[in-house]
């Protein structure tokens, strides 16, 4: 413990040593003005600085946290069937996400891929048939899809969001598409 001498507390350098010896030994100890004067400086300062971590480690935090959040792309696949026959695909896509055999009633929808990718996203010359690798397809009554799945051209593509983008692709199957 340090003693607690009259001249001691009037150096500017020793004030916070004095507020560390005026608490661990309580507040019994009388200090004069000067010293309180000073003591009330340093723990202004103190504060002062610590605001100014605070602010910092704050900026760095949001900064940092808007840095991070990235964006990317989510792909969904959906297929209509607007034909009177039941239509069973089994899809392959080139990612190995989603895919399988999907059984399409007389007017039933159904999707049959989906997918998401961080930091990634397309151009404007995506084509929703890109992630499909094939399609197997048949039909009842002995009928054939004429309309090739694999076409990009056969899909409408719908393109929403910004920082997540959906590319959401849509074909529908009519009797016409039907042989």
């Amino acid at each position: 413990m340090l003693p607690l001498k009259r001249g001691y507390l009037h150096n500017r350098n020793s004030s916070f040593t004095y507020f560390v010896a005026l608490f661990s030994e309580g507040f019994d100890q009388r200090i004069d003005k000067k010293a309180a004067k000073d003591l009330n400086l340093t723990v202004r300062a103190l504060k002062i600085v610590l605001m100014r971590i605070l602010n910092v480690l704050l900026a760095a935090y949001v900064i940092f946290g808007l840095c991070s959040c990235e964006g990317g792309t989510d792909y969904m696949k959906t297929i209509t069937n607007a034909s009177s026959e039941t239509i069973t695909l089994n899809i392959f896509p080139e990612t190995g996400a989603g895919g399988g055999e999907v059984v399409l009633m007389p007017n039933e929808s159904s999707e049959i891929y989906a997918f998401s990718t961080t930091a990634k996203f397309e151009g404007e010359d995506y084509s929703c048939a890109s992630d499909i690798d094939s399609i197997q397809v048949s039909v009842t009554n002995n009928k054939t899809l004429i309309l090739d799945l694999l076409d990009g051209s056969n899909w409408t593509l719908d393109r929403s969001g910004r920082r997540i983008e959906l590319l959401d692709c849509s074909l529908t199957i009519n009797d016409s598409d039907l042989q």
